[in-house]
C-alpha cells in the first residue's frame, strides 16, 4: 500500500497558507491509505519553521510559517518576508533561530517566497503536482499570532 501526503502551494489555493499556515492535502484512492490526522501531523510538522521578519531595530515586525522543500530551502508566504530588515526561522517545537542567507525567488502574484538557510535544516516536503478537489479534506499547519504548531482540519470550500 501505497500513502500519499501532498502538499500544495499555490496561494490561490492554499486555504491557511495565506494566514500564516502551511496546508497539506491527504488524498485517498482506491489504491492509498489514508493517513489519520495524527500521522499527518507527526511527519510534516518536522518539515514546518517558524519565520520572523525583523526591523531595522532588530524587533520583530511579524510572524509567519514556512516549510522546507528541500533541507536548508524554506517556502513562505511574500507578505510575511516583506519589507524584513532581516529574516530568521526555526524549526517548530525547537530553540535557536537562524538567519536567512538569501531570499532566492519570489512570486508576488501567487504570494510566495523561496528562502536559503545556512544552518537550519529540516526534511523537504513533496509538493503538489495540481489543485486539490472541492470538498477535499485539507491540514494546516503553522503559528498563527504566535500560537507554535498549530493543526487544524478544514474542507476546500473554492477553487479560484
Amino acid at each position: 500500500m501505497h500513502q500519499l501526503l501532498r502538499v500544495t502551494v499555490l496561494g490561490l489555493v492554499v486555504i491557511a497558507l495565506t494566514h500564516s499556515h502551511i496546508t497539506y492535502v491527504a488524498e485517498a484512492q482506491s489504491k492509498q491509505r489514508t493517513l489519520s490526522a495524527q500521522q499527518i501531523a507527526a511527519r510534516a510538522t518536522p518539515s514546518v519553521v517558524v519565520l520572523f521578519n525583523l526591523d531595522g531595530n532588530r524587533q520583530v515586525r511579524a510572524l509567519g510559517s514556512g516549510f522546507f522543500v528541500a533541507s536548508g530551502f524554506v517556502v513562505t508566504n511574500l507578505h510575511v518576508i516583506k519589507g524584513a530588515s532581516a529574516i530568521f526561522g526555526r524549526v517548530v517545537g525547537t530553540e535557536g533561530a537562524s538567519k536567512v542567507i538569501e531570499v532566492v525567488i519570489t512570486d508576488e502574484d501567487v504570494d510566495l517566497a523561496v528562502l536559503r538557510f545556512d544552518s537550519l535544516t529540516g526534511p523537504g516536503l513533496p509538493l503538489a503536482a495540481g489543485l486539490p478537489q472541492v470538498g477535499e479534506t485539507v491540514y494546516a499547519i503553522g503559528s498563527p499570532k504566535g500560537l507554535e504548531g498549530t493543526f487544524t482540519q478544514g474542507i476546500v470550500s473554492a477553487i479560484r
